[in-house]
């Protein structure tokens, strides 16, 4: 019988360097593999945060089903959103790139972040919780205030 997996890794270094992960930004044109790594995990911070102040009782894997049902679909929105827009993720998050993350097509998600942005102008309430969220992770990822007033599509 083989030994539990946690047994079997505890004597690895836990040191994210030793792994071989860099963390500077992806520039266009570039092949680099920390990029990816470091990608899904802020998108999957922003997902859990985003479950958490909008959507309570949803997980990020209820937001990458084909459900679309405004339970699943508003806080959605707000993810793309959130992914598209912010300084961390502006370089390699593309609304192709988030469309696969979401199983969408990319003109889906150019929708989505105006439909969000139009539900942010509207509620004063989902803009204050999602920017809490945001502050919260901000240790992390960088200061965001949400933007209004701008187009959002590139």
């Amino acid at each position: 019988m083989s030994e539990p997996i946690l047994t079997r890794f505890a004597d690895q270094p836990q040191n994210i360097a030793s792994l071989g992960v860099s963390f500077r930004a992806q520039r266009p044109g570039e092949k680099h593999t920390g990029c990816r790594v470091l990608r899904d995990d802020f998108a999957l911070d922003v997902e859990i945060m985003v479950c958490r102040k909008i959507a309570g009782g949803l997980t990020p894997d209820d937001l990458r089903r084909r459900n679309q049902t405004q339970r699943y679909a508003v806080p959605r929105h707000f993810c793309a959103f959130i992914l598209y827009n912010h300084p961390y993720s502006k370089d390699y998050m593309s609304a192709p790139e988030i469309g696969r993350r979401y199983a969408r097509d990319h003109t889906t998600i150019i929708s989505s972040l105006r439909r969000a942005e139009a539900l942010l102008v509207r509620s004063h309430a989902r803009r204050d919780l999602l920017q809490e969220g945001l502050d919260r992770l901000a240790h992390r990822y960088g200061a965001f205030e949400l933007p209004m007033g701008r187009r959002v599509a590139r």
